[in-house]
């Protein structure tokens, strides 16, 4: 028992002081890891595969059904007999023997008052609302990851500038705006990596550039752009 504690002991700072190995990211692939982490978006899709299922069961009741019922029995009748209307009226005879049935019944609505018909379409708008508001978290996701991963770049490329300006003259409010860069930086580290679902004490690098983009945008072309793509406006059309 001691030789086993010792070399526990010994082990102890080797895996209290290791360092997990850093990953270098581009924005596509924190996009993707935000996406596929996030459970938001997992749980929207078990509700659509139920809605799904839901669909199907609706246009189920739509088609003819078939029943197919086969039966044997053994008989001891003193007299004929004859069963009951739910088991079709079946004349049994008198005596001991065996006795076999076999029904098939194939059968349709013909007219319901439109009931079936609605459940298929409420089916369907339920299935379109689940996978409107899937999209939108998906949206949502892939907003917070970009402004997270700019982030984190802005707080690292503004740490630089203020160690850059330390190393040519040293004043305590330059300390100070070190500091609060790397209270930044680790605030954006961890908002960074809560988005794309890794650990909090993970190392990564961020493969991009922090550059406003060289397109000009119309307002009305914006406006009309939202209207189409958002979908939010077709989540209040469902309702």
């Amino acid at each position: 028992m001691k030789i086993l504690f010792l070399i526990i002991i010994t082990l102890l700072p080797a895996l209290a002081f290791a360092q997990p190995s850093e990953r270098t990211l581009t924005l596509e692939e924190s996009i993707t890891a935000g996406i596929n982490n996030s459970s938001e978006l997992l749980a929207f899709t078990e509700q659509i595969a139920l809605a799904q299922q839901r669909v199907g069961e609706a246009r189920a009741s739509i088609y003819p059904k078939i029943d197919f019922n086969f039966s044997a029995s053994r008989i001891e009748n003193d007299l004929p007999l004859v069963l009951s209307p739910s088991f079709e009226s079946t004349y049994l005879p008198q005596g001991i023997g065996q006795f076999y049935a076999t029904r098939f019944t194939l059968w349709q609505y013909l007219y319901a008052a439109g009931r079936y018909t609605n459940n298929l379409r409420l089916a369907e708008a339920s299935l379109s609302q689940a996978r409107g508001q899937s999209e939108i978290v998906r949206n949502r996701v892939i907003r917070d990851t970009t402004k997270a991963f700019y982030a984190l770049i802005a707080a690292r490329q503004k740490l630089k500038a203020v160690e850059d300006a330390m190393a040519s003259r040293r004043t305590a409010a330059i300390a100070e705006e070190k500091r609060k860069a790397l209270y930044g930086v680790d605030r954006a580290q961890m908002t960074f990596l809560d988005m794309i679902g890794a650990e909090l004490t993970a190392g990564v690098e961020l493969k991009g550039e922090l550059a406003c983009p060289d397109e000009t945008y119309d307002v009305n072309k914006a406006l009309a752009w939202a209207f189409q793509f958002r979908p939010e406006l077709r989540q209040t059309q469902f309702q």
